[in-house]
């Protein structure tokens, strides 16, 4: 499930060229893993882009998130984005559904 809701797009433009992607382990009944991706605003408030639940954070869910972000959002895979991560199992090799980010991982900003 992909959700990146139409009034988060049509503002992307108003927000920091940072992007933050990150997922999270769910447990429960579902024992899945939410995707997200956020940007800061001009005010520095966490402004969510998208979201998934995925199976795992592997490559082939981390690509599928990728590229339904860049075409959910055109205008992010440009050079003046920068996408932030913590470098997780998947994204190492997803990364390259969006070529014209720059990517930076937690530990070398």
């Amino acid at each position: 499930m992909f959700i990146c809701p139409k009034e988060t797009a049509d503002c992307f433009k108003f927000l920091r060229g940072l992007v933050a992607t990150d997922g999270a382990h769910l447990k429960g009944v579902f024992v899945r893993t939410l995707l997200v991706a956020v940007r800061i605003d001009i005010n520095n408030h966490i402004v969510p882009l998208a979201r998934a639940v995925v199976e795992s954070e592997t490559e082939s869910p981390m690509h599928w998130f990728l590229r339904e972000l860049a075409t959910a959002i055109p205008k992010l895979n440009t050079e003046t984005t920068t996408l932030i991560s913590d470098r997780g199992k998947g994204l190492q090799s997803a990364d390259n559904e969006l070529q014209h980010v720059v990517e930076r991982t937690a530990f070398n900003i």
